[in-house]
């Protein structure tokens, strides 16, 4: 067996871990039901999800004291300016 073979028979088991708890909160009778399905099928997909970071960490950015409400935007690696505000003291 190849080591994609393998990676796929892998990518296959987690896959159907989440595919058998959402077909199983599909098929709920209710929604209150389905509810702790959807969670867990929500929880289960987020452990599996591979991250691959978009961005590098080495960015260094500068703000006065006045500048407030800063939110760092990691795809633009810059500071949202829609969001930020001065004061003038």
């Amino acid at each position: 067996m190849s080591t994609s073979d393998a990676a796929g028979r892998v990518a296959a088991a987690v896959v159907g871990v989440a595919v058998r708890v959402l077909r199983r909160a599909l098929a709920a009778p209710s929604a209150s039901a389905a509810a702790p399905l959807w969670a867990k099928a929500g929880e289960q997909v987020m452990k599996d999800a591979v991250i691959v970071p978009r961005t590098t960490r080495d960015v260094v950015l500068f703000a006065g004291a006045k500048v407030h409400n800063l939110i760092y935007n990691p795809l633009a690696q810059s500071y949202n300016v829609t969001q930020l505000w001065v004061s003038h003291q």
